[in-house]
């Protein structure tokens, strides 16, 4: 829509003006966001197989699963990827995590203890 208003305006102008865009704020939104989701599936796809190679396969499943259900909960309560709530989900990420390492310590521990 602006960008045919920019057009029709540009129709107008006299001889030797030129309109440009200096600075498109949502092609810059849209990039950034972008370039934190690839970011941020890098970073899960590392984190994911570092759990399921130090801590088994039910951390790393467990970690998964959360995922999906937060990305199923956001769209459901229409809630957009933007930089606030993708910072939000990786710090839930990222207490999961250290949880997960809490707890495989844990039972380490109390496996070298002879627990069952």
């Amino acid at each position: 829509m602006i960008d045919q208003a920019i057009d029709g305006l540009m129709e107008r102008l006299p001889i030797g003006i030129e309109l440009q865009r200096v600075h498109w704020m949502s092609d810059v939104v849209d990039k950034a966001v972008n370039d934190f989701l690839i970011s941020f599936g890098e970073a899960l796809l590392i984190v994911l197989v570092i759990i399921a190679l130090a801590m088994g396969i039910i951390v790393g499943t467990a970690l998964i699963a959360t995922i999906l259900v937060s990305f199923i909960l956001m769209a459901m309560f229409g809630i957009d990827l933007q930089r606030m709530s993708l910072g939000a989900l990786v710090i839930a990420l990222r207490m999961m995590v250290d949880n997960a390492i809490v707890v495989a310590d844990g039972v380490a521990v109390r496996l070298q203890k002879g627990m069952d």
